[in-house]
């Protein structure tokens, strides 16, 4: 008889291997979905970005890090290049004057319709297998699991 003992109950999860999975075939789907629609040029990530603009268009970085759930650095990095590419416009802030926002330009309000159908087809994609309330329960226990506060950079081991 073996006096191995594993010690007490832990819990296992093959969810967040799952959850891994369905965003690097997001990813998978939104970049082939980017260069069918001819926007070879701009990143998943940057679809974040231009859809907070696109739901309130003159958002400070540090506005636009926070509802990312992005660094403002990781920021910075994303708005530059938008703005190299021409789909945004840093512009002064009005209330705060150490502050800029970032703006929309003309040639992304061009593609609004293109995020909206690409973004569309993404979610009727992931949620094909779903009932509405299955659908509500996931989206409802990802958004409790990202709360935790053992989630987060700060309080890891």
């Amino acid at each position: 008889m073996s006096n191995y003992n594993p010690g007490p109950m832990r819990r296992t999860f093959s969810g967040i291997h799952s959850a891994s999975r369905l965003v690097a075939r997001a990813k998978e789907f939104l970049r082939a979905a980017l260069d069918g629609a001819g926007v070879g040029d701009i990143e998943p990530a940057h679809g974040d970005v231009l859809g907070h603009l696109y739901r309130q268009d003159g958002l400070s970085l540090a506005e636009l890090a926070r509802r990312s759930h992005r660094t403002k650095p990781t920021m910075t990095v994303l708005a530059d290049k938008l703005e190299r590419l021409g789909y945004v416009q840093r512009r002064p802030s009005e209330t705060d004057r150490r502050a800029f926002e970032l703006h929309l330009t003309a040639k992304s309000r061009r593609l609004r319709p293109v995020f909206e159908r690409i973004s569309d087809a993404m979610v009727a994609a992931v949620t094909a297998n779903l009932t509405d309330a299955e659908c509500a329960a996931l989206e409802s226990l990802l958004e409790k699991a990202l709360s935790s506060p053992k989630t987060h950079k700060e309080n890891q081991p």
